[in-house]
């Protein structure tokens, strides 16, 4: 209840530790795969809205690991060979790319269970699991250890596509078509 001052502390508190439980898993599975000698370059991109000097301080100077903003972020999710994420819209757009991808969702966490994102990439709770994964796409050992349900039919819940339309035209359509809506609502 937004109204509700004790719903909106409870929800923020809730965030706040997703975000720490979500860091710490990332910062374990990243120090994981140098102490293992990784055999790909380990690429770090911060959120825009995140400190980027904490992330630079924290993990650009671990052998093969670089802390970088440059460039687009579809280029580099296009480009990746496994893209590790908290439950960010990027998995979403690896998976439409056919980038291989992962979700970060720490044990205690449910706020990262309900996102598109972690609904249509394999998900791991603990950073050996995820380290494991991310040894087995590297390695070219199959699928790795996560291969969940037919994330298509998954995702078709939530992205409509139409093969003869373009998305701006379904778009006004809608918006058309929602405008006849509230006009035949506010006629009764």
């Amino acid at each position: 209840d937004r109204e509700s001052p004790e719903d909106v502390e409870a929800w923020f508190f809730d965030a706040m530790r997703y975000e720490k439980a979500s860091l710490r898993m990332i910062s374990a599975f990243v120090r994981g795969l140098v102490g293992d000698g990784f055999p790909w370059n380990i690429v770090i991109r911060p959120h825009p809205a995140e400190n980027f000097e904490i992330w630079n301080r924290n993990f650009d100077s671990l052998p093969g690991t670089h802390v970088l903003r440059e460039g687009d972020h579809t280029a580099w999710t296009q480009a990746a060979g496994l893209l590790v994420h908290p439950s960010c819209t990027t998995g979403m757009e690896a998976y439409l790319m056919d980038t291989p991808a992962a979700c970060v969702v720490p044990n205690d966490a449910t706020r990262g269970k309900v996102m598109v994102s972690s609904l249509v990439n394999p998900t791991f709770s603990s950073a050996v699991g995820l380290r494991r994964y991310a040894m087995d796409v590297a390695l070219g050992n199959g699928p790795g250890t996560a291969m969940g349900p037919n994330y298509d039919e998954v995702l078709s819940e939530y992205l409509t596509t139409w093969p003869n339309k373009l998305s701006a035209q379904a778009t006004v359509e809608a918006l058309v078509d929602l405008a006849a809506d509230e006009g035949r609502l506010l006629c009764r």
